[in-house]
């Protein structure tokens, strides 16, 4: 939440931003940077799911993946996470908006998106409801960070992970060496803290921020500098 400690990587990446190992995902759909979605519950309930694809093999089970199976698309570019029209009704339904001083872990559970790895396996990325709800301005509202977004049949169906998603999860996106059959997405859990502020601010301490760059364009124009 600290604005100051965000940060986009080009190149490469560095181990102190997260936590533990990195888990691979093939990009089943680059179009949309849209990985295996195997299913998408709420608590213990699963509103969004695809049979697991027969075979052995990351390469037979990917054959078998077809429109019909959820996806899910990684985007920096969206805030909250996404769901189709009839999805995004029952995630309405289930958890609700409603008053901060009534959310529980009873009313408004874990949810949990299971994403199916390079390998086959299945990974389960968990967030509870601190995580997925967003407060109003005075902090007495609580309403879960869900837009309703119906993604082209030809792409779908499929639910997007926006930053609301991201903030928890460090991401990679790889595309290594251009053919879209190797890119690759990769996630690890964020570190967050006072020791991973102070090494990003370490990091990017004589690059200029915004606002010095937008004052000094200000400056430029109003008095014509150069």
């Amino acid at each position: 939440d600290n604005p100051s400690a965000n940060a986009v990587f080009w190149g490469g990446w560095d181990k102190k931003f997260f936590q533990g190992n990195l888990s691979h995902f093939k990009v089943v759909d680059p179009f949309y940077w849209s990985i295996p979605l195997e299913h998408f519950k709420i608590g213990d309930e699963v509103l969004l799911s695809a049979s697991t694809p027969q075979g052995s093999s990351y390469l037979q089970s990917r054959a078998s993946l077809d429109a019909r199976t959820p996806k899910a698309i990684v985007d920096t570019g969206t805030t909250f996470f996404t769901a189709e029209s009839e999805l995004f009704e029952k995630i309405s339904d289930k958890i609700g908006t409603s008053k901060c001083s009534e959310v529980t872990e009873k009313s408004h559970p874990e949810i949990t998106f299971r994403l199916t790895d390079s390998g086959g396996k299945p990974v389960d990325f968990v967030l509870n409801n601190m995580q997925y709800m967003t407060q109003s301005q005075d902090g007495s509202v609580c309403s879960p960070a869900f837009m309703r977004i119906d993604i082209p049949s030809e792409h779908g169906p499929a639910m997007v992970l926006g930053e609301v998603f991201l903030r928890h999860y460090f991401s990679i996106f790889n595309r290594g060496d251009g053919a879209d059959d190797h890119a690759i997405v990769s996630f690890a859990r964020s570190a967050h803290g006072n020791e991973t502020v102070r090494a990003l601010k370490r990091m990017t301490h004589s690059q200029p921020g915004f606002l010095s760059a937008h004052n000094r364009a200000k400056a430029q124009n109003r008095y014509g500098g150069a």
